[in-house]
């Protein structure tokens, strides 16, 4: 009899944690299960044929809440989503459910109560949020507490935000189990969250990187040092927990003086930050050139067009951006925090870290004016960037399914 098995939340934009349940349903599809996808919208799923490097061609449904969905209410969504795993969960007989959240408190008593199989891959232990008061006692969450108020800190930007977040809080502590970390296997994506998860809860998940897909990005990695721009490049968001802002005042402070690419999707809000941005560029003398919802076949030409990547976010649960920039042979220079400093540079390992302004105009004046240097971490990026490409996901995810240790 084929076993079952249903994958999800998807929301309503494809982004890294979309790509880690696709690759997950290629895994279990190919283990022979019949695999559904779950989550909001049904149009979503239609435009995981232009994923690269993916067969999810056989033995995969879907189901969905709705036809379409707006691509609202980002950080809600997931927990939205969950909704459909729980419908489909008590319809069918499976034998298996993959999430990439804490999970829900409908959808554990279903686990009890049904004896599927509940894998959980974490992203970020979204029960912080609610737990906050904790933390601030906890010496421990330090680090995680000065990160988690860097990356949130766009919802205090206006009364609105402010009010949407609260409803968010509000929803965490109906929806989310009493026990997050209790599952048949759990995983997460990188060091820096399991530690955070385990401090939390108790519980240190298994570590398996997200899925990079870099094989149409690794062509460009050879392009020599005199052959690039004078130029620096950041991908990602137009968004301020992105601190833009900070790079180009790192620029203004360097004696190379290069020009800043900001390669990022944006939405209307992200054009008025966008166009705030260029005005406090032009005021500090900096040259920025914006790249805006650039498609997938011109991203390697743009990245491996400049010198540096530097990825100034804070407390990055991972950072796959980095990794499609190292992949294009760039050297990277990330914040000392989140999944960028401890699990990809490995605490300055394959790449340069930073804490001031001043320190990251520094690091980029070395990478920019020493070629020598730039070649040798050029080098370790590309190596490094193999380490997180999407059969090794696959590999490891299968090992901890079959019970091994990776």
């Amino acid at each position: 009899m084929t076993k079952i098995s249903i994958i999800g939340p998807f929301s309503t934009v494809i982004g890294g944690a979309e790509v880690v349940k696709v690759h997950a349903g290629e895994v279990l599809s190919k283990k022979g299960f019949e695999v559904f996808f779950t989550g909001l919208s049904l149009k979503l799923f239609s435009k995981f044929k232009y994923l690269p490097n993916i067969d999810i061609t056989q033995n995969i449904k879907v189901y969905a809440l709705f036809k379409s969905f707006p691509q609202l209410f980002g950080v809600l969504q997931p927990l939205l989503g969950i909704t459909a795993i729980e419908k489909l969960s008590s319809k069918i007989n499976t034998d298996l459910v993959f999430i990439d959240i804490e999970g829900s408190k409908n959808l554990h008593k279903l686990w009890k109560k049904k004896k599927f199989k509940l894998i959980k891959y974490i992203h970020f232990p979204h029960s912080a949020l609610i737990s906050l008061s904790k933390i601030n006692k906890n010496e421990e969450c330090k680090e995680y507490l000065e990160d988690l108020q860097g990356y949130f800190k766009k919802y205090y930007s206006s009364m609105l935000m402010t009010i949407y977040y609260g409803g968010y809080i509000g929803f965490l502590r109906k929806i989310l189990p009493e026990e997050p970390q209790e599952c048949d296997l759990l995983l997460t994506n990188s060091e820096y969250i399991g530690r955070f998860f385990k401090i939390l809860h108790g519980v240190m998940p298994i570590v398996i990187h997200p899925p990079v897909e870099t094989s149409d990005l690794s062509n460009y990695a050879e392009k020599a040092f005199e052959e690039r721009d004078n130029a620096v490049t950041m991908l990602g968001r137009i968004s301020s927990e992105k601190n833009y802002e900070e790079v180009i005042k790192a620029i203004s402070l360097t004696n190379s003086k290069p020009k800043l690419k900001i390669i990022g999707v944006t939405t209307r809000k992200g054009l008025d930050y966008l166009r705030y941005l260029i005005k406090y560029a032009k005021n500090l003398g900096v040259n920025i050139e914006p790249y805006l919802n650039v498609p997938r076949s011109k991203l390697g030409m743009l990245l491996s067009n400049s010198k540096v990547f530097v990825h100034a976010t804070r407390g990055e649960h991972f950072g796959i951006a980095i990794v499609e920039a190292m992949a294009t042979g760039l050297p990277v220079i990330v914040h000392k925090s989140g999944g960028q400093f401890y699990d990809i540079i490995e605490k300055g390992k394959y790449g340069f870290y930073y804490t001031s302004v001043e320190e990251l105009a520094s690091k980029i004046d070395e990478l920019i004016c020493d070629k020598n240097k730039w070649t040798y971490y050029s080098d370790l990026s590309k190596n490094r960037s193999k380490n997180f490409e999407a059969k090794e996901f696959k590999r490891k995810l299968l090992y901890v399914m079959e019970g091994k240790v990776i």
